[in-house]
């Protein structure tokens, strides 16, 4: 048997069903009033548990997706209802379960999970079975129109994404099967979010379609470095991959063109679009897609042919093949001249020699290096001015290999057969086009004649299991029946119909996977302009960890990356790399490129087998961006001066090879943090040559020890017509004791000591008791007077000193005992004192983020209540106060979304630096007391 786990999921809540309709009714409305109707829905009605006990389970309210649940999308004609999209709960497979075919549970039978009632083995959103499937939000056909492809994004509990399809746009006999085709409110190109918490629909976009009969292929969600999602959809009317946001109303971002770009960059002839046709050709068509996290790349499946009953093997050279393209991690852009051929997919003979090729409509990986790939069996083909497919049910493969981008290798091409199909058991290629891993790395499989029995003679009940399998990870039984190990689950939860061709794609909700141990990473990266050894553009350092569980003796590197040549290619370890060891220092010379390119350099660490022969035991990445070279900065110090400022000395190169020749002028200003400048923004660089120097200087103001510092700086030539800019930061270095004690505040005050000029006064914290034993304020560099530390005050009289005026440079230093004093902070005044603490996500500045600040929120926009401190209302941190904050709040209080933006925990000024003001805060003014 294989691998289950028990996830303890505690008691389900669950909603009535009146209180669910309330909800959508809720939903549904507009207006000021929708999110108080939401908030009093929540205080007044709340979980079910111990008040609504006749609610039926679990079809009553939304089912909330949990790991190891599964999301199947179907042909509309499977149930009288014309459900297109159900979750079941495959959490908990029973272990060990008997094969008994007079039970509803257990291995090589249909596992209705658990429940009794063939129609209560599924959710399929609101308005189930037993509640209203003509409810505008259940997932039906009517709502959604007939759809393929379905992902999860990455939130706990997960949106459910699908995407409109032309497959089965025929009546297949069906009484209750619609006048075809059928799209949802988004049309051909339509694109669907079915809500993590109430499972209601959007509309997330509807992509370009020329002709209202073709639509999309398959379907991913991805969430980039930044925490936005991102959807990536392949449309088979154009042959384009689109990125769109994951939001309902969004429109596309970026487009990947397979039959032009993809195809040129591996110098291959394009295949254009042709406009008159429904479907894209042969070439260009995309169907299958998936994010290879691992890699930073998507990799999609290229429909080159399609093949069935063929008396000899198909032309080799028009294989369906896997390709996959670079993206950038922090945009989802598409990178140019990245696309790379993975896999190109054999054709296969079937039990009695008729050879086939199927497109791939799927794909999934585990752990980055461990790939399965489904073929539907499909002819989806121009007919008129539409599409029309003819389905071949029993012919179709699951397919493993197992690699990376480095290189992969299939596995035996039986290891996962699906489908006991009773006159072909020697087969098992009943691919329906779905595929996917449960958390324990188990395939997730959906198929045709899982089981398909004959009446019984005694009871005329058929054993047709039509839907997806749960086949263990190591692979179906090696001999007939295929799925003695497997669990199998009809997507009507009735095994006594004949649902052939109906079953779609499938879905796993699979956060973490426990069989993805650490094999290998790289840290540390950095890349400088040049070498001192060669003639390279960039020189790349890095560090490689190894968790692969072998010895490593060499790193293999491929020679050209994105248009980037790469060397060395092999890289000999002098001393093998054990495994849990680090090997620091590793260097790659760069050429080509342009300045802000993101370049991700395969690594591929290579061990020994028994024999002394080399493989590969692991594959990462190291990415880098790269830099604008034409100066570089070197021989960098940062002292502190008497007034408490920070003298940046620092030597600028003109490097050769970009402009200026010549340059005159250096242009340097401060981009963070807020509140820093420095006195010369300015400095003339007196006709500096190309691979001449420059030593220049600086005075930083306003900063602390342990920032850092960033400035934008540029050289020009004398007519400032050529340029060059760099972006770069310094850390002010920290020697312990400045954060012993911090200015809190100073000001100038009224004349306390009646001399006709005004006073003032300074205040401090000390986190250090011993901070100091000898405190002087001075200013502009002259003592002042000595002071008590203890009293984190004191009083700035003109009468001491014979000041004239307040204005200037005041700082604590401590003495050091031997004549000097060390600067440990500092204030210029006039002073404007520091910014109001607060606790962002607290609207009423209570000191607690609750469900009453969400109320405040709502006073606030809408019954012009007034509130202490505005920008505590920005939960989002978008620098604007709309519903948007709160549903934000609404989200982290009870629907698991993030908290809000710092500071949320802890007392804080506002580190984004907007416009919203905070007059007070008294929680944390308290605090602070």
């Amino acid at each position: 048997m294989f691998q289950t786990t028990t996830h303890s999921r505690g008691t389900m809540t669950q909603y009535c069903e009146n209180t669910h309709r309330y909800f959508a009714q809720l939903y549904a409305s507009s207006g000021t009033g929708f999110l108080f109707s939401v908030l009093l829905a929540l205080l007044l009605t709340g979980p079910v548990s111990g008040q609504c006990p006749d609610c039926p389970i679990p079809n009553s309210n939304h089912l909330q997706i949990e790991p190891g649940m599964t999301v199947a999308t179907f042909f509309g004609c499977l149930d009288a209802d014309s459900y297109v999209v159900a979750v079941y709960d495959t959490s908990n497979p029973p272990v060990d379960a008997p094969i008994d075919t007079t039970t509803i549970m257990g291995t090589d039978t249909m596992w209705c999970l658990g429940l009794s009632s063939t129609s209560q083995g599924r959710y399929t959103g609101p308005g189930t079975e037993m509640g209203n499937p003509s409810d505008p939000n259940a997932w039906t056909m009517a709502n959604l129109g007939t759809v393929f492809g379905v992902t999860l994004d990455d939130a706990d509990p997960p949106n459910i994404y699908v995407s409109a399809t032309a497959l089965l746009h025929v009546n297949n006999g069906g009484a209750f099967c619609p006048v075809n085709p059928h799209f949802g409110p988004g049309g051909a190109g339509g694109v669907y979010r079915l809500d993590r918490f109430t499972g209601e629909i959007c509309t997330v976009t509807a992509l370009p379609s020329t002709n209202d009969n073709v639509s999309l292929g398959q379907i991913d969600h991805v969430t980039l470095d930044n925490g936005t999602g991102i959807l990536y959809v392949s449309n088979m009317d154009d042959g384009l991959i689109y990125a769109v946001s994951d939001n309902c109303g969004s429109d596309w971002s970026y487009t990947f063109n397979h039959g032009e770009d993809g195809r040129l960059a591996a110098g291959l002839p394009a295949i254009p679009d042709i406009a008159a046709d429904p479907l894209t050709p042969f070439g260009r068509r995309i169907w299958g897609l998936r994010f290879n996290e691992a890699e930073n790349r998507l990799y999609y499946a290229v429909w080159n042919t399609s093949s069935h009953f063929a008396a000899t093997e198909p032309d080799p050279t028009a294989d369906n093949e896997i390709w996959s393209v670079k993206i950038n991690p922090m945009t989802g852009e598409f990178i140019q001249n990245s696309a790379t051929l993975e896999i190109s997919i054999p054709s296969h003979v079937d039990w009695s020699g008729n050879w086939y090729e199927w497109p791939v409509s799927d794909i999934a990986f585990e752990c980055g290096t461990r790939m399965i790939i489904s073929e539907r069996g499909s002819h989806l083909t121009n007919s008129g001015t539409g599409v029309a497919e003819v389905v071949d049910a029993h012919n179709a493969r699951h397919l493993e290999y197992i690699g990376n981008h480095l290189g992969w290798i299939g596995s035996d091409p039986d290891k996962f057969r699906t489908g006991n199909l009773n006159s072909f058991t020697q087969y098992g290629q009943n691919s329906a086009g779905g595929v996917d891993f449960d958390p324990d790395g188990n395939v997730v499989a959906s198929a045709d004649a899982l089981h398909n029995l004959q009446p019984d003679p005694a009871t005329g009940f058929n054993d047709r299991i039509y839907g997806f399998a749960i086949i263990p990870s190591t692979g179906s039984n090696p001999v007939d029946p295929w799925m003695l190990d497997s669990y199998l689950i009809d997507a009507d939860c009735d095994n006594n119909l004949h649902d052939k061709w109906w079953m779609f794609d499938v879905e796993c909700f699979r956060p973490q996977s426990s069989s993805c141990p650490t094999t290998c990473t790289t840290e540390n990266a950095t890349i400088l302009c040049g070498s001192d050894t060669n003639n390279a553009e960039f020189t790349v350092t890095f560090d490689v960890v190894n968790n692969s569980g072998f010895e490593v003796h060499k790193l293999v590197i491929p020679g050209l990356v994105g248009g980037v040549t790469v060397s060395p290619n092999i890289i000999d370890l002098v001393t093998p790399l054990a495994d849990n060891g680090t090997v620091t220092g590793i260097q790659l010379y760069l050429n080509g490129g342009t300045a802000g390119d993101i370049v991700c350099i395969p690594v591929g660490l290579l061990a020994k087998d028994a024999t002394g022969n080399l493989f590969e035991c692991c594959g990462t990445e190291v990415c880098v961006e790269l830099p604008s070279c034409c100066m570089s900065i070197s021989d960098e110090s940062i002292t502190a001066d008497a007034a408490g400022n920070f003298v940046y000395n620092f030597t600028v190169t003109n490097l050769a090879g970009e402009a200026p020749t010549v340059a005159e002028h250096l242009f340097m200003g401060v981009i963070s943090p807020p509140g820093v400048t420095i006195t010369s923004e300015w400095q003339a660089l007196n006709g500096l040559v190309d691979g001449d120097s420059i030593a220049l200087s600086t005075t930083i103001n306003g900063a602390h020890p342990g920032d850092e510092i960033c400035f934008q700086i540029t050289i020009h030539d004398a007519t400032l017509n050529e340029c060059c800019g760099i972006v770069h930061c310094v850390t002010i270095p920290d020697d312990g004791a400045g954060p012993c004690l911090i200015v809190e505040g100073c000001a100038i005050t009224r004349d306390i000591d009646a001399d006709g000029v005004d006073d003032g006064y300074i205040s401090w914290v000390s986190t250090d008791p011993e901070c100091c034993q000898e405190l002087y304020l001075l200013h502009d560099g002259q003592a002042y007077m000595q002071v008590d530390i203890n009293l984190g005050f004191a009083e700035i009289r003109s009468s001491i000193g014979g000041l004239t005026s307040m204005t200037g440079t005041w700082c604590l230093g401590c003495s050091s005992g031997a004549g000097t004093i060390d600067i440990l902070d500092c204030c210029v005044l006039p002073f404007t004192s520091p910014a109001q603490e607060f606790l962002r996500g607290d609207a009423n500045s209570d000191g607690a983020f609750d469900i009453a600040d969400v109320v405040k929120t709502l006073g606030f926009l809408f019954q012009g209540e007034a509130v202490p401190c505005l920008v505590a209302l920005d939960s989002n941190d978008d620098e604007t106060v709309d519903i948007a904050d709160g549903i934000y709040s609404l989200q982290a209080l009870f629907g698991g979304g993030s908290s809000p933006l710092p500071p949320n925990q802890l007392c804080g000024p506002d580190d984004t630096f907007g416009s919203l003001g905070c007059n007070s805060f008294p929680a944390c003014d308290g605090a602070k007391d």
